[in-house]
């Protein structure tokens, strides 16, 4: 999966999480990701996937070879399966 993808996925329910407008790029979404992880996590709906997603997305925004890169883009898209219930659900809730 793509960072576009992730980001036209995640990217609005991720912001409203966090509180602040949409990211930027790879790098500002991995840090907004991690603001709303922490969040979710603490209210109950996320078990740490998201948080993790976001560490494998900030070292992805800083790695040196496409290869490696796109492994860890795809490791965080796999954590992330099923976050849009979590997002949703954090969205009723407020």
């Amino acid at each position: 999966m793509s960072v576009e993808k992730l980001t036209r996925l995640y990217g609005e329910d991720v912001a409203f999480v966090a509180g602040e407008p949409a990211a930027a790029g790879l790098a500002g979404f991995a840090e907004q990701l991690s603001v709303a992880a922490d969040r979710l996590e603490r209210a109950g709906l996320d078990d740490g996937d998201a948080s993790m997603a976001a560490v494998y997305l900030a070292d992805a925004a800083e790695a040196e070879s496409d290869a490696e890169r796109r492994a860890l883009i795809k490791r965080a898209a796999e954590l992330l399966r099923g976050f849009d219930e979590a997002l949703s659900d954090y969205r009723l809730s407020a």
